[in-house]
């Protein structure tokens, strides 16, 4: 059997850097930890045993010195708890770490030993690896059948039925879905804004600006509620640090809160109901009521230069760009690829396939013939191109793909041309025509053809020899 001509095992490792990009930032991650956590009880036991050696000084304090070894045990057991925990993590990373570098030994051992059959079994379960990305990214963020009323994300119980649990860290990404569709979909900044807080080390110091437009919309979205208060305090804790370097977005931010209060229409949109009217007696605090920004018409502007302004400040596009710029920050932390590895390997498959006739689909182009089943035949079955790069589901994927190179061309054995200007092999041409007399769709004579796509009829002595050169 001759053996595939596959790439190497290193083409596979670039086009897979996150696999061991991931658990190397956990490990980084998971050392840090090791290192507080040390520091931390370290400083702690120090204490305990200076008090200690305190006590043991004065034989009157017996009872307390039995009391405070107590607690240096108590904090030892803490401790030691905490750095198993620690470590356990960490051994399930590095067995990860083993087995995918097993996996891609077992590649190069098929290709050596030029087993055609393990390099195609050892393919289907690499493409399920990239199938389970796929759908993880783009899942929900569930990651257990009994949460949610059973919801789970596909991609994990794909990754758990093919048994591909240490092959990808499909925790890392359900975290990101988790803030991405806590993002978009519910216009929570609770996750995003934890996120940062744990992450604070790594975004200044590649001088991020995820933080100050996540706090900038916190306190954009105070203005909406109308908590004019909260917005306050937000841009007196949070956001006036940052003037120093976005002067002209705080200098916008601070006029919002005149500006959305002046637009604000008088009537009576701002009276309340007999509830409303309870919730503030009782709880002597304000009823807050996000007001669209459709609410803001012209109507109600006092001046609309404010309102270009100031509108896109409010406007719900920030929600996709503070979306767009965490996966930047997020995938960029791990070294994951902004774009999903499946579709990588696709415009890898069509981009050799692609050519300059791609896309030009010829069904288009048919002209109908008053015979409806002729019509039929001929769109299914001798214009319709089973060319990947056409299909309507991959042909946007090679838009801005370069076209391949190849050095043979595919041409007609007999090329004429019709006197429409149509070229077509002549033998093909002619038993297209006997055929569909055959099937009854057209009466043509002997030394008649049909031209399958305006549906002219021609004599072969209208034929025109082509000599391509």
């Amino acid at each position: 059997m001759t053996s595939l001509n596959e790439p190497s095992v290193d083409f596979h490792l670039k086009l897979n850097q996150q696999q061991f990009n991931i658990p190397s930032e956990l490990l980084k991650r998971n050392w840090d930890k090791c290192n507080k956590l040390y520091s931390s009880y370290s400083q702690e036991l120090q204490e305990q045993f200076g008090v200690l050696e305190t006590l043991l000084e004065d034989p009157a304090n017996d009872e307390k010195s039995i009391e405070k070894l107590n607690d240096i045990i108590n904090t030892v057991g803490v401790l030691q708890k905490r750095l198993t925990h620690l470590h356990d993590y960490e051994m399930k990373i590095l067995n990860r770490i083993e087995k995918r570098v097993a996996y891609f030994k077992e590649f190069q051992r098929f290709k050596d030993e030029s087993n055609n059959d393990g390099i195609l079994k050892w393919y289907k379960s690499y493409t399920d690896i990239l199938i389970s990305d796929y759908l993880v990214r783009h899942g929900s963020n569930f990651t257990n059948c009994n949460d949610n009323e059973g919801k789970v994300n596909p991609g994990i119980e794909f990754i758990r039925n093919r048994g591909l649990e240490d092959l990808i860290d499909y925790e890392i990404l359900v975290e990101s879905n988790k803030i991405s569709i806590e993002l978009l979909a519910n216009k929570n900044l609770g996750p995003l804004l934890e996120w940062i807080e744990n992450n604070q080390d790594y975004l200044v110091k590649k001088g991020s600006h995820l933080q100050f437009q996540a706090l900038l919309q916190q306190y954009i979205e105070l203005v909406r509620s109308s908590d004019y208060r909260g917005a306050i305090r937000c841009f007196q804790k949070h956001l006036f640090k940052f003037v120093d370097v976005y002067p002209m977005e705080l200098k916008l931010a601070a006029g919002i809160l005149a500006f959305f209060k002046s637009c604000l229409s008088d009537s009576k949109e701002d009276e309340m109901d007999n509830g409303q009217r309870l919730f503030q007696s009782y709880f002597r605090k304000p009823m807050y009521k996000t007001t669209p920004l459709s609410s803001l018409s012209a109507n109600n502007v006092v001046r609309n230069a404010e309102l270009h302004r100031y509108g896109p400040l409010l406007s719900s596009e920030r929600w996709e760009s503070l979306n767009e710029m965490f996966l930047h920050e997020f995938y960029s932390l791990y070294k994951i690829s902004y774009h999903d590895p499946l579709l990588i390997y696709v415009s890898l498959g069509i981009s050799s396939l692609k050519t300059k006739d791609c896309g030009h689909t010829l069904s288009n182009q048919l002209i109908p013939h008053s015979n409806v089943d002729l019509n039929e035949y001929v769109k299914s079955n001798v214009v319709n191109t089973d060319c990947p790069v056409c299909n309507p589901d991959i042909h946007p994927l090679s838009e801005n793909l370069p076209y391949a190179h190849h050095v043979q061309s595919s041409l007609f054995e007999n090329p004429i041309m019709l006197p429409n200007g149509n070229i077509y092999d002549s033998d093909k041409l002619v038993l297209l025509s006997k055929k569909l007399n055959k099937l009854g769709y057209t009466n043509l004579n002997d030394n008649q053809v049909m031209d399958p796509i305006d549906k002219s009829i021609y004599s072969v002595t209208d034929f025109i020899t082509m000599y391509p050169t």
